[in-house]
């Protein structure tokens, strides 16, 4: 018996639908993981995703000494990258305009410039004020230790918090647009995946998609 006349019969995207092949560690899924999916987001089964920090809480710049130069710091929004740790980075300045970063540990991560953004684990900038820093002139940003969790989001390719940075494959369909984050499981290493049964971001390049494809082949997630 077919399908009466005027009716029309639709499916959803099943979970893992994209999925051909994956590995397991003995004790569960080495492929798949749990992760918690920001805010405002949604979409189906198949969206390449992102991840990005989000903070709990960014203490108030200190200043390490009393300083020669009268400048001002300003933490960017996001304040951090995925990459960072808790801790005190330290702005070193080597002459007037021209300073070092350094994380926790004392291991520089960057130099950077008066009146250029900086954007390594921490992102600021460095306003020159009415007398000139001097060498020796510094700043600490503490990034509190109690840093939530990273956040995965569907894949922006010109983002700049980290989700431009293909991470991992959504096997369910998600929707956060009431406000509230929730846990779902992904796939994100040792998988073999049907590229036709991806979405990438509308409007993506296919240089931009390519290069998404290289992230997640970072993953040991072949395409087929």
């Amino acid at each position: 018996m077919g399908t009466p006349q005027g009716i029309t019969l639709s499916e959803t995207t099943h979970p893992f639908t994209f999925l051909i092949s994956e590995d397991s560690d003995g004790a569960g899924y080495l492929s798949r993981d749990q992760v918690t999916i920001a805010a405002g987001q949604n979409f189906n089964v198949g969206q390449i995703l992102g991840k990005k920090a989000v903070v709990a809480s960014v203490a108030e710049l200190v200043t390490a000494g009393t300083n020669v130069g009268t400048g001002t710091l300003t933490l960017a929004s996001p304040a951090v990258d995925t990459a960072v740790n808790g801790g005190n980075y330290k702005i070193l300045f080597t002459d007037a305009t021209h300073f070092l970063v350094q994380d926790p540990d004392l291991r520089d991560i960057g130099d950077g410039v008066v009146g250029t953004a900086f954007t390594g684990k921490v992102h600021f900038t460095i306003a020159a004020g009415g007398t000139a820093f001097v060498a020796g002139d510094s700043f600490v940003v503490n990034v509190d230790e109690t840093l939530s969790a990273e956040q995965f989001v569907a894949w922006t390719p010109t983002a700049t918090d980290g989700s431009q940075k293909a991470a991992a494959i959504a096997a369910f369909a998600v929707n956060t647009t009431n406000g509230l984050p929730q846990q779902t499981t992904v796939i994100d290493a040792h998988a073999t995946v049907r590229l036709a049964d991806l979405t990438f971001a509308t409007g993506a390049t296919q240089a931009q998609i390519d290069q998404a494809q290289r992230d997640l082949a970072g993953a040991l997630i072949k395409f087929r």
